[in-house]
């Protein structure tokens, strides 16, 4: 399968996202995909079947983003996660007022890790900081455009 120019191996068929309705975003990342349906609810395929199962039971989500993780932000501000938890990039039940998030990292030489953006412009992040990830102290106004 290629993805905006990316070959990625899976142990997956896409059929089985074909009967996939009502879908209004999705996300690819790690060995998964994930889809966020027009009513808050998700979807997702996987090589994880707990990934599955949990994330089927996520509601009133407006945007998700996958990795080795996935992470969901809920209409009210606050985030679920599902997925590997081994360098604490799940860790973001405590946040709130967030308006964006991404899931990232992942391979051999980068640590997973959840970035999520405030409504009042600041950031926060969890997971590993190999590479600097978590790294944002100077970080401040942040807005999307």
């Amino acid at each position: 399968m290629v993805v905006a120019g990316h070959q990625i191996h899976l142990t997956w068929e896409l059929s089985d996202i074909s009967d996939w309705q009502n879908i209004v975003a999705i996300s690819i990342g790690g060995r998964q995909i994930v889809g966020l349906r027009y009513d808050g609810t998700t979807i997702a395929v996987s090589e994880d079947n707990d990934i599955q199962r949990d994330i089927s039971q996520w509601h009133d989500i407006v945007s998700v983003s996958a990795r080795g993780h996935i992470v969901g932000l809920r209409a009210d501000g606050t985030v679920v996660a599902v997925g590997d938890n081994s360098y604490g990039q799940l860790n973001v039940s405590d946040w709130r007022d967030i308006i964006a998030i991404s899931a990232g990292g992942g391979g051999s030489h980068r640590p997973e890790f959840t970035v999520g953006l405030r409504a009042d412009g600041t950031v926060v992040v969890t997971g590993g900081n190999r590479l600097g990830e978590r790294e944002i102290a100077a970080w401040s106004d942040i807005r999307l455009p």
